[in-house]
């Protein structure tokens, strides 16, 4: 993964509702790498839907101007439960529009070994590489949010981080929060392994911490009223 991101400035994308609102799609294209989380629609589209309206991009025309167009590599949350079927509907569009890997980022959910071998069986059937984060690296951030389990946004922005990129802008990540500052299903998640707080907090850190780490004007207001 080192060596598709060391010295390379990258934006990592999410589906956060309040993306509807900030147009930064030519600040998106600017960075070198792109990488996309889940769909190419933020919420409350449904999760998992890619348009591919066009020949340049899988985000639709009429949204570019909002998220960019540019998609260097794709992370979505259901990754281990793709068949040939899903690869050959979405990995290879994904690859005549740019994409150029995946990402499995969702750790927990490749601890089974039928998933692993379904990741090693796209990766063969479609020659595009699918970067897996290692155990330990989810491991280590669960301890570091006190024995939450981290979203994958989270272990996601964390992981691009140690690939010693140049820059790390990261927008789209509001923690089950939506557009009026309301948790989302707040009594599913809060009661169950993620704590949307403790996630909050760790990215807050993240942008404290590294000079080269910058987010949205949204996600730092949440910084400042945490």
């Amino acid at each position: 993964m080192k060596e598709v991101i060391e010295n390379r400035s990258v934006a990592i994308v999410g589906r956060a509702e309040y993306l509807n609102e900030i147009e930064q799609g030519e600040l998106i294209d600017s960075h070198d790498v792109v990488i996309r989380t889940q769909s190419n629609l933020p919420w409350p589209h449904p999760a998992f839907v890619l348009e591919f309206d066009n020949d340049e991009s899988f985000v639709p025309r009429d949204f570019q101007h909002l998220f960019g167009k540019k998609t260097t590599g794709f992370a979505p949350t259901n990754l281990p439960y793709w068949g040939l079927g899903d690869g050959r509907r979405y990995i290879v569009p994904l690859m005549e529009r740019g994409c150029e890997y995946l990402i499995q980022h969702k750790v927990y959910n490749t601890i089974f070994a039928h998933e692993i071998a379904t990741l090693d069986h796209l990766e063969d059937k479609f020659k595009i590489p699918i970067y897996r984060l290692p155990y330990d690296h989810f491991a280590e951030i669960v301890r570091a949010l006190d024995y939450s389990f981290p979203m994958p946004g989270t272990l996601l922005i964390d992981y691009i981080k140690r690939q010693n990129p140049k820059s790390l802008y990261f927008t789209g990540f509001a923690c089950y929060l939506d557009a009026k500052d309301a948790w989302l299903k707040a009594e599913v998640k809060m009661a169950r392994d993620h704590k949307p707080l403790y996630d909050i907090r760790y990215l807050r850190d993240f942008v404290r911490q590294f000079d080269n780490v910058t987010t949205d004007d949204k996600l730092m207001e949440y910084f400042e009223t945490i």
